[in-house]
């Protein structure tokens, strides 16, 4: 048994939903388990901007940058072929807005020394 977990990563919630319902539509075509889907806060950046290059320091803008994040975590049987599959297709499927990143998990098997 192997566990993924996909981490994504967006500026627009819109997108990531969509990417949310759209890996999760393409996990069901590949026969794969649902996924489970963990909503990560959110985080903000905010940064100040002078609006006048000369003297004036208290005219200034505040810019807020917010990014949206989803963990979602597959779990593979023992018979990984639909896995493995599934996991081939979404590398070659664009999400636009929307960075994915994934770490694969497989438990080792340990013997004793003795």
């Amino acid at each position: 048994m192997s566990l993924a977990q996909l981490r994504l990563k967006a500026f627009d919630v819109t997108a990531l939903t969509t990417c949310v319902v759209g890996i999760q539509e393409l996990a069901k075509v590949h026969g794969v388990d649902k996924p489970s889907v963990v909503p990560l806060p959110r985080k903000c950046s905010r940064f100040t901007v002078l609006r006048s290059p000369h003297v004036y320091k208290k005219a200034r803008e505040q810019f807020q940058l917010v990014t949206h994040s989803r963990l979602m975590c597959f779990d593979a049987k023992e018979d990984t072929t639909p896995f493995v599959g599934f996991l081939q297709t979404l590398q070659h499927t664009p999400f636009p807005g929307v960075q994915l990143e994934w770490v694969l998990r497989s438990p080792s098997v340990a013997t004793s020394g003795t």
